[in-house]
């Protein structure tokens, strides 16, 4: 390909594997030019977005200029994570005690109900089998 060749935008788009919406919006923000008949320059395809993946194997950065987060940026992201870990141990461990709290109302219930049947004179299954507890508290 020579850099004088001009392509379309279609051309373009399959040429770097993006959608032809993403080549359209490059040259609505400026950063792609194209000529009066709408054709794209190869070169100018070589400026802004590098060399072409399918020649090279390699997909180059759409942007250069994009900057590495600094030590500062990382320490503050990575402390926040600490954090969000700290919040999320608190929380299973309060939503075991919730759990285990739940389990003993549950408990409590039973128990309670039981002693107002009895008090109310239900007999529980337990007591009609006529086992040993039975025959001796008739």
């Amino acid at each position: 390909m020579s850099d004088k060749q001009l392509l379309t935008v279609a051309e373009v788009a399959r040429l770097y594997n993006f959608s032809v919406q993403k080549v359209y919006r490059f040259i609505k923000s400026g950063k792609l030019s194209k000529d009066s008949e709408g054709k794209i320059a190869l070169s100018e395809c070589l400026r802004v977005f590098g060399a072409i993946p399918s020649e090279t194997g390699i997909k180059q950065p759409l942007n250069e200029n994009i900057k590495q987060p600094n030590d500062d940026v990382i320490a503050l992201l990575k402390q926040q994570i600490e954090r969000m870990e700290r919040d999320l141990q608190d929380f299973k461990e309060r939503e075991k005690q919730a759990l285990e709290r739940e389990e003993r109302a549950a408990k409590e219930r039973d128990r309670l109900f039981l002693l107002l049947e009895r008090q109310a004179g239900v007999v529980s299954p337990a007591e009609k089998s006529g086992g040993l507890f039975g025959k001796l508290f008739k």
